[in-house]
């Protein structure tokens, strides 16, 4: 059975390679892999690393003395099991999330930053979507997780960042890539939370 795969080439070209599940999180893998198509990571780096937890990239760039939003400018459907959604993948290590703002003020997930697990943490199973594993590399992801860290605008920040050169779609994944994620704008929906409306992209 082919597999989708997904590759990040670091800058010193070593490799992690992700194995992505459409059939648990249709919309994360497709967010994901129309985004890696179009370069959105390239050059990021992990700008979060949690000590024994995990490692996260995308969205933010913490890197100089400002917090800078790369975020693409929406979010997608939150795909775990407090809403609704049956996602059989738990939380261990090597297992790949869309990162979560606080459930409390949304039930969606970020569409443009993810972490990959260091540890087993079944709390997060209702709270947040996981939609691929780690397949190859996860020596790397281990290494990156013991680098020191120190705390910047709230976050534990690691002291020396690892940037992603690119992403590598294997042909299975970029029969996922239609166009790019901008381009489905009668996909959008707008949802208030609290005071805040937030810009909803949702897959057919």
């Amino acid at each position: 059975m082919k597999k989708m795969l997904a590759t990040l080439i670091l800058e010193d070209q070593r490799k992690i390679v992700f194995e992505l599940y459409p059939e648990i999180a249709p919309q994360a893998v497709m967010n994901f892999v129309g985004l890696a198509n179009n370069g959105f990571f390239d050059k990021m780096s992990f700008c979060r690393v949690v000590n024994g937890r995990l490692i996260q990239i995308g969205d933010t760039n913490l890197e100089g003395e400002h917090w800078i939003d790369v975020s693409p400018g929406y979010i997608i459907d939150g795909e775990f099991n407090k809403e609704g959604y049956v996602n059989p993948l738990s939380f261990e290590e090597g297992v790949v999330g869309m990162a979560m703002a606080d459930y409390e003020w949304t039930p969606n997930a970020s569409a443009g930053s993810f972490f990959i697990m260091c540890k087993s943490e079944a709390k997060l199973d209702s709270i947040v979507p996981a939609f691929a594993r780690v397949i190859e590399g996860i020596e790397i992801v281990r290494e990156i997780n013991q680098i020191p860290t120190k705390e910047r605008f709230g976050f534990d920040v690691p002291e020396e960042f690892i940037h992603i050169d690119h992403i590598e779609l294997n042909e299975l994944s970029k029969t996922w890539v239609d166009k790019e994620p901008e381009q489905f704008e009668d996909k959008f929906y707008e949802k208030v939370y609290g005071k805040k409306t937030q810009r909803i992209l949702r897959f057919d």
